[in-house]
C-alpha cells in the first residue's frame, strides 16, 4: 500500500482534505462582518452618547450632586476671601 493509499485509508477527511467552513457563504455574500468594521473607541463613544441622551436619572443625581459640592466649595472660599479683603464677594450662579 502507498502512502497516499494508507492516508486515505486511516484518515478519510483528515490532514490535507478540504472542510467546508461555515463563514464562507456568509463572507462571500458579503453579509460578513470583518474586524476592520468595528472601531471600538468611536462605538463606546456612541453608547455613552446615547445613554446621556437617553437623560437617565443616575445622571442627573450625579450632576445635581457634583453642582451641589462645587457650590458649596466655592462658598468656602468665597467666604474666607470676604474675611481677608473686607469685600463683599458674590457669586454669580446662571
Amino acid at each position: 500500500m502507498s502512502f497516499l493509499a494508507s492516508r486515505v485509508a486511516f484518515a478519510p477527511s483528515g490532514i490535507g482534505k478540504s472542510v467546508p467552513r461555515r463563514e464562507d457563504v456568509r463572507l462571500l455574500t458579503g453579509k460578513g462582518r470583518y474586524a476592520a468594521d468595528f472601531n471600538l473607541p468611536m462605538e463606546a463613544v456612541r453608547e455613552a452618547i446615547a445613554y446621556c441622551e437617553s437623560n437617565p436619572p443616575e445622571i442627573r443625581e450625579d450632576w445635581e450632586a457634583e453642582e451641589a459640592s462645587v457650590l458649596a466649595s466655592t462658598r468656602k472660599k468665597m467666604n474666607d476671601l470676604s474675611r481677608v479683603t473686607g469685600a463683599e464677594v458674590r457669586l454669580l450662579v446662571p
